[in-house]
């Protein structure tokens, strides 16, 4: 292995290279766009093929004159977006060309003029393309150059980080084929639609021998076999073991019975011996299933080999080495004797209960089945190489947020499928081309939401929006059960600024997403509207880059740009394999919190005014009054009126604006409740006997309050009675009748804090009841849990043992967050 070149201070030349007549220069037009110690440590390979007259990398000298093929190891010196000045000339002056697999790259580099067409020139950038990249230039009398280099992006260890990425989907896909061979046992024809790509063969074998070889040998220590009879005739003395055919072969062979002192003696008889045979089923596809592996293992390594001018210089040492392993030891078990008495495997149409059920076994037919028909992705997410390594993590962050989703939520439609097993293979069909859309559903609250990937143009008052993924959560609204939809954009931005000194504000010292991908959120959750009339209402409640930070998730939690979620719901999010953490907190807080939460921590969205800063609270406009009989009822409705005894009236009485009315448990039964209300256009004190002439006990010449109502409206959800106890005239608001589930509800809530609380607890146990006290808000969870609130805290007991408490200004503030350290103690 050569020494590591690193690059010269102050040099802009990264290759100077004559070979095969052709001399090809390569200078950077500024210096690197980064440098950290994190790409330093990175290794770069610069190949030449050609007949090398001299070779100069970054300013240094390579002594490989003479050599046709030469291999230097380098620090980083190409990256993504970045201007390269590339100049080649024939040293024979003969026609010179360029090739190169990126049209645009290819058509970057011309002849000076058309009078020096042995001289190339020109700039070329590399785009989003990282990994491997060739340089080929030749001329018509066979001369060739070939330069192969390497694409680094920016600060990131694309290398690295493509390998967990593409492990990390591996893993998901293996979990989706295990599961459709757990639901299916046909094993039809062995070599049926196997893949003939070797490469594909090679990286899921050196994925998952290790837990191939652990089948092995857990079957090894227990192989399945079965019992087998052999009846020989034998003498008397030699017989040990008998069964029915014995007695069946005696009566046909009387002449070999005879008879001493009156006992029955035989001189020959049918005997049976029992021998144990490895030879089953099952043993003859293990043995198929070896023997099969190694033929393949020893072809990939042929072929890879034979990929090679030059193998013993080119081809990497540690994949033939691993190839040699694990033949070995499949080649190992094969050597048991057990193996030795094996009879070839014949076709079978279905799987024993061996395969079904038995250590071992069950999980070596597993690994065999996904490493032999390998995996087959329609949306080019699996090209078994570094290109587009971008790529690969967008769509990668959208299968694990699935995956993610799938093991917290009850799974309702994966949309066809975002990774599809059959018996031909398996396929991830998630592309750019197309949209993918899985549904959820929480059981805890009946709510469904969906995981969107490119969902296509969103509206806007200005440009088209288009986000990479979008969870999109249907949520009950209010106590009527009325649906509404929020949305949050999550952003897969293969990207992390690493100079936070320069770009961060407030001294903001970690890494973290680049500004400009922060301000695509903001202008993702302002600008995507849709027009209720001349309205727009914005869509996004939040939006999240999803970033591959490069240090520990824990240290992120204290960055101004994960923060910012808290504060104005958009901010950047850790996501790599082994770093989702945070992430899952927040999927699991958006999915589970109320829609007045989502409300909260929505910026400027139509509707918060409407739901809760236009609360008056202290102001009770609303009026609920009881009745003395059906008739009373009858009479008020149809001639659109309501009374009450000016002594019966609350000392502090206000302009009323709206009546409802109470309906006890004791004169209407089942329709307890309140169920009506009306708007108040007039209020007059007249004597009790001008208003009717229903009678009761209250006395004729009092005077009563009459109010005249509009119409009455019956509420789309009837207000459950606590008891039958309303006597007397009780107060309330307009939100509140509309928004309350019972009757103490609607006479205890006092305060925004109060019903945002309220809201939140039903949201995990609807059956809470709140109690009627005058002094705080009392809600019962059940028979030992309570919370109180009186504007100073927030307290649960149990017991009567107090077991937590928060200041109610806290969650006001951030009732979402705070909530989530309440819930332990009530759950």
């Amino acid at each position: 292995m050569k020494t590591m070149i690193l690059p010269l201070s102050g040099s802009n030349q990264i290759i100077d290279v004559v070979a095969s007549d052709i001399r090809v220069t390569v200078k950077r037009r500024k210096e690197p766009p980064l440098s950290s110690d994190a790409l330093s440590q990175q290794q770069s390979k610069i190949e030449i093929w050609g007949k090398i007259e001299k070779l100069n990398i970054a300013g240094n000298e390579c002594g490989v004159s003479g050599e046709n093929y030469a291999l230097e190891e380098t620090e980083p010196l190409f990256f993504e977006q970045s201007d390269y000045i590339v100049s080649a000339k024939s040293l024979k002056n003969k026609p010179l060309y360029f090739e190169h697999a990126n049209k645009h790259i290819r058509e970057a580099i011309t002849t000076v003029d058309d009078d020096e067409p042995n001289r190339l020139t020109g700039v070329i950038n590399f785009g989003n393309d990282v990994g491997y990249s060739n340089l080929i230039f030749y001329d018509s009398f066979g001369n060739r150059l070939l330069i192969e280099i390497e694409v680094f992006p920016s600060k990131l260890s694309y290398k690295d980080d493509y390998e967990l990425i593409r492990n990390d989907i591996n893993e998901m896909v293996e979990g989706a084929v295990i599961d459709f061979i757990n639901s299916t046992y046909s094993l039809g024809t062995t070599c049926e639609s196997r893949t003939n790509v070797p490469a594909i063969f090679f990286t899921l074998i050196n994925q998952l021998f290790d837990k191939y070889y652990r089948a092995t040998k857990v079957i090894m220590q227990s192989p399945t076999h079965k019992l087998l009879k052999k009846h020989t005739v034998v003498p008397s003395h030699k017989l040990k073991q008998t069964d029915s055919k014995t007695i069946l072969w005696l009566e046909k062979h009387p002449e070999q019975i005879s008879c001493n002192n009156g006992k029955k003696m035989f001189n020959r008889a049918l005997g049976v011996q029992k021998t144990i045979t490895y030879d089953t089923t099952e043993n003859q596809l293990v043995k198929f299933m070896f023997i099969n592996t190694v033929k393949q293992l020893l072809k990939f390594k042929r072929m890879y080999l034979a990929s090679f001018k030059e193998p013993d210089k080119m081809a990497d040492s540690m994949v033939v080495e691993r190839i040699d392993d694990m033949v070995s030891k499949i080649s190992v078990q094969l050597k048991n004797p057990i193996f030795s008495d094996i009879s070839r495997l014949k076709d079978v149409n279905t799987m024993s209960l061996v395969f079904q059920m038995a250590p071992g076994y069950r999980e070596l037919y597993r690994y065999f089945e996904l490493i032999q028909r390998g995996i087959s992705f329609s949306g080019e997410i699996f090209s078994f190489s570094v290109k587009e390594t971008s790529t690969l993590y967008e769509y990668w962050c959208f299968i694990k947020l699935v995956d993610i989703m799938k093991r917290k939520y009850t799974l309702l439609d994966d949309g066809g499928n975002i990774i599809k097993t059959s018996r031909k293979g398996i396929t991830v069909t998630i592309s750019k081309d197309s949209k993918s859309r899985v549904r959820f559903l929480d059981t805890n609250t009946g709510d469904v939401f969906e995981l969107i990937y490119n969902p296509g143009e969103y509206p806007s008052d200005t440009a088209k929006q288009i986000p990479d993924t979008v969870l999109k959560l249907t949520k009950r609204v209010g106590v009527e059960g009325k649906k509404a939809e929020f949305q949050y954009v999550f952003d897969a931005k293969y990207k992390v600024e690493m100079n936070p000194d320069e770009h961060y504000p407030d001294n903001e010292k970690k890494p973290g997403p680049k500004v400009e991908d922060i301000n695509t959120m903001h202008r993702y959750r302002d600008a995507i509207v849709v027009k209720d009339g001349n309205i727009s209402e914005k869509l996004m409640f939040g939006a999240y880059v999803l970033f591959p930070y490069p240090n520990d998730e824990e240290e992120y939690r204290s960055h101004q740009f994960c923060k910012s979620i808290d504060t104005v719901n958009i901010g950047g999010l850790p996501f790599m394999p082994g770093k989702t953490k945070i992430a899952e907190e927040l999927l699991t807080k958006l999915v589970g919190e109320s829609d007045a939460s989502a409300y909260d921590k929505a910026i400027l969205p139509r509707g918060i005014e409407e739901k809760l800063e236009k609360v008056d609270w202290t102001r009770e406009d609303v009026l609920v009054g009881s009745l003395g009989s059906r008739e009373q009822w009858k009479e008020c409705f149809n001639k659109k009126y309501y009374y009450v005894p000016v002594g019966s009236m609350d000392e502090n009485y206000h302009q009323i604006d709206y009546i409802a009315i109470y309906h006890s448990k004791k004169l209407f039964g089942e329709d307890a409740g309140v169920s009506y209300y009306g708007e108040v256009i007039e209020t007059a004190v007249v004597p009790r006997k001008e208003i009717n002439d229903l009678g009761g006990r209250t006395n004729p010449s009092a005077m009563c309050y009459k109010f005249t109502i509009k119409k009455w409206v019956r509420l789309n959800s009837k207000i459950e009675f606590e008891k039958d106890w309303v006597y007397r005239p009780r107060y309330s608001n307009f939100f509140l009748l509309h928004n309350s589930k019972s009757t103490f509800e609607l006479f205890n809530i006092r305060t925004e804090a109060d019903y945002r609380l309220v809201y939140e607890l039903r949201r995990i146990r609807d059956n809470l009841r709140v109690q009627d006290n005058a002094r705080e808000l009392f809600v019962k969870i059940n028979d030992t849990v309570s919370v109180y609130n009186d504007e100073l805290y927030i307290r649960i007991y149990n017991s009567g043992r107090e077991l937590f408490r928060i200041k109610t200004s806290s969650f006001v503030k951030t009732p979402s967050i705070v909530f989530e350290g309440l819930r332990k103690y009530i759950t």
